[in-house]
């Protein structure tokens, strides 16, 4: 990876990655009172989610199938820049039960040279989405940002970092 690249990527994670251990203070004991607050907050958010959600028109599967077509690809074209197992593309596209991996669903996202819309929209059909608590997340937010739809690139960057690799 270049240097270029490299700073600006530290320069993304640095602004965009927020930590999960800043939120919890060493030492200290949460009080009951507390613990009751979060969990009523939790359910009404919950709740709350559950009436602005709209149903889904589309499985995973044949909304991803949809965007192959869409962007003029063919599957076999979209498994392999995925770098993702042809036995592991069949399953994603016959078994609507099956949901893949977040790491899997981001190789097709690259490959499919999504931008940030349309693989927040894929990855919310398989239940996940781009957190700013996970590193890995920000490295490939980072690359889908600037448009850089290499796998390639990406998994160098994700190794650089010591994190884990995209695909299936």
């Amino acid at each position: 990876m270049n240097e270029i690249l490299l700073e600006r990527l530290e320069a993304h994670i640095k602004e965009n990655y927020e930590d999960p251990q800043v939120f919890f203070q060493i030492g200290s004991s949460p009080s009951k009172e507390n613990d009751e607050k979060e969990s009523t907050a939790a359910q009404y958010d919950y709740y709350q989610l559950e009436l602005n959600l709209p149903p889904l028109e589309e499985t995973f599967a044949a909304h991803l199938l949809k965007l192959i077509h869409a962007k003029g690809k063919t599957e076999v074209e979209i498994y392999k820049k995925a770098n993702i197992d042809r036995r592991l593309f069949s399953k994603i596209r016959t078994n609507k039960d099956y949901t893949p991996s977040k790491s899997t669903i981001l190789a097709l996202v690259i490959a499919l040279e999504l931008n940030i819309d349309e693989a927040n929209d894929l990855l919310k059909r398989a239940g996940y989405y781009l957190s700013r608590s996970k590193k890995e997340d920000v490295v490939v937010h980072f690359f889908i940002k600037n448009q850089i739809y290499d796998l390639f690139s990406v998994q160098k960057a994700l190794e650089y970092f010591g994190l884990p690799v995209l695909g299936g």
